[in-house]
């Protein structure tokens, strides 16, 4: 069960996340992010394919990450914790995609 500051913790961690990653990553494409999200934890491979398909040039990757992890977690398909460990590295490799 996800307590109500920690939702609010977790889509700060992730935005301040997704924005500092974007500082270095150079600009690549699919197959680059595909080899990237293949190094991920199993959560992070779920993380990254559940959003991937929504990043597009411009896109602002913390809203999209927070727009599908919210209800990831609230289905049981990845755990808080997990979230919070993986959104660093799931940014980096959506940031490949842009």
């Amino acid at each position: 069960m996800m307590w109500r500051g920690q939702s609010s913790t977790l889509f700060t961690l992730v935005g301040l996340l997704a924005w500092s990653s974007s500082f270095d990553v150079a600009v690549a494409g699919q197959p680059e992010a595909e080899a990237c999200a293949a190094h991920l934890s199993i959560p992070g491979q779920k993380m990254f394919h559940a959003t991937s398909g929504q990043v597009k040039p411009g896109t602002d990757i913390a809203s999209v990450l927070r727009a599908h992890l919210r209800p990831m977690i609230m289905a049981g398909q990845i755990r808080l914790d997990e979230g919070k460990q993986n959104a660093q590295l799931v940014a980096k490799c959506l940031l490949l995609l842009k």
